[in-house]
């Protein structure tokens, strides 16, 4: 896949797990809410290495620098309002370290308080 793409998905997991924890919290037993937010950020961590070694496999300088442009949503009179992602060596260390730290957040915060006898009751058995 093409740096771009990898770069689209580690938006896009996130996003996904936003939505469906939000809508089915309802529905969600115990801890399922965390482990699903845990689950997008690891999910855009191992996208975010997808685009590390997307771009690690260009030659040149210039060829590590990628621009993708998903769709116009202003274009008038001078206005020229894009939805773009840049992805280039720097934005890629920055998703990398971003994403890592916060995956190793959620994660401790699920687990943090597994054993404590007040979270038994709404953690799945």
């Amino acid at each position: 896949m093409s740096p771009t793409t990898w770069g689209w998905l580690v938006l896009c997991f996130p996003l996904a797990g936003l939505l469906v924890i939000s809508f089915g919290w309802r529905w969600l037993p115990g801890r399922s809410a965390g482990w699903i937010g845990t689950g997008a950020i690891f999910a855009a961590f191992a996208c975010a290495v997808g685009a590390l070694l997307s771009l690690e496999g260009r030659s040149g300088e210039e060829a590590k620098i990628v621009v993708s442009t998903a769709f116009d949503y202003a274009n008038t009179l001078g206005v020229d309002a894009k939805l773009t992602i840049l992805v280039d060596p720097l934005s890629v260390f920055m998703i990398l370290i971003v994403s890592g730290v916060s995956a190793l957040i959620h994660l401790y915060s699920v687990t943090y308080m597994w054993e404590d006898r007040g979270t038994r009751a709404s953690s799945p058995t």
